[in-house]
């Protein structure tokens, strides 16, 4: 709750020129991810480290991520340790994950401190992330494991109340959307 973009398990993937405002926790979260439950029939954790001989848990990681560009502003208002526009928690792996030209007025705030100078920037470099207090905070915001405890530097709000979402109004079609386009499945 109150994170923009978050990768989790992910490998190269681009985060690039967006605008990421007013987030309580992160703008941008990029985390390794465990998986522990069902799965489909012939699932040996691909694209992960098996954590259980039943393939039961698996570990997924994130890496070769790049994160560029993009215009920051009031993220990390809940006001714990790790929260800010840039945070990752990531065990190290070569190549990394990257951030480099993010800006923001006051100054980008990331977990870990300077993330767009080195070791992740420049690109394809090894490093790691916070595997520490980010990812107890994490934790504790998704209540992946257990309910958020009542402790300082773990304020993460929970919502209140029903959620409603509401269908927008129908919109206008395009006159033709094939025109000019390539021969594909949709324009044949």
């Amino acid at each position: 709750m109150g994170t923009g973009i978050v990768v989790a398990g992910g490998e190269y993937d681009t985060i690039l020129h967006n605008r990421i405002e007013h987030n309580g926790a992160w703008g941008v979260l990029i985390t390794d991810v465990p998986y522990q439950g069902d799965h489909p029939d012939g699932a040996t954790c691909q694209g992960g480290i098996p954590l259980a001989p039943d393939y039961s848990a698996c570990y997924y990681e994130s890496f070769g991520n790049e994160t560029a560009y993009n215009a920051f502003k009031n993220n990390g208002f809940f006001g714990n340790p790790t929260n800010g526009d840039l945070a990752l928690a990531a065990i190290p792996h070569d190549p990394g994950n990257c951030f480099h030209h993010n800006t923001d007025p006051n100054g980008v705030s990331s977990d870990p401190p300077d993330i767009q100078g080195p070791p992740w920037n420049p690109c394809g470099q090894p490093n790691a992330g916070d595997e520490g207090v980010l990812v107890a905070e994490a934790l504790c915001a998704t209540q992946l494991l257990a309910p958020c405890p009542n402790l300082p530097g773990a304020s993460y709000p929970r919502p209140s109340g029903n959620v409603k979402l509401s269908m927008p109004p129908a919109q206008p079609t395009m006159p033709d959307p094939c025109s000019g386009v390539p021969s594909n499945p949709w324009c044949p």
